[in-house]
């Protein structure tokens, strides 16, 4: 008898299940008007973003010095690892998928390069809840590829 193959299908999380760059310019929008600062701000920090490839505490650091913010970096960096994740939405067809994946037997994994903190984040609020099978593909998260 031929033992059946897992099945995995893995998939990027930022721009690919959540449209990443729209919850940062809807965040953006969001911390630009509480810091009390102006559209140049918005501008500023959607071509320093980089896409979210930037280092964090470089865009923070780069956003402290040009708009005088007070709190450190760190503070800076903490806050939006909290915040922008808030601003994340998935579409109901993403989801509708993930479930009928896992319905057929697929595992289903998601890959990221982006911070613990926020990434989780994003998976709880946006709905993208893993069963407890998955392997969430970052290091950070404890990735044992023999499990």
């Amino acid at each position: 008898m031929i033992a059946a193959v897992p099945r995995l299908a893995c998939f990027d999380l930022d721009n690919t299940l959540i449209d990443r760059d729209a919850s940062f310019l809807a965040w953006v929008r969001w911390w630009v008007e509480r810091e009390g600062l102006g559209e140049d701000a918005v501008e500023w920090l959607l071509a320093n973003d980089e896409g979210g490839f930037r280092a964090r505490a470089e865009l923070f650091a780069g956003a402290r010095e040009r708009f005088e913010l007070s709190g450190s970096v760190d503070q800076l960096v903490e806050a939006y690892d909290r915040e922008h994740p808030l601003f994340t939405r998935v579409e109901e067809a993403v989801l509708d998928g993930l479930a009928s994946l896992r319905t057929a037997g697929w595992r289903v994994a998601v890959v990221t390069n982006g911070g613990t903190v926020q990434q989780n984040i994003k998976l709880e609020h946006s709905g993208i809840r893993l069963p407890p099978h998955p392997r969430q593909l970052n290091p950070a998260f404890g990735l044992n590829p023999r499990g």
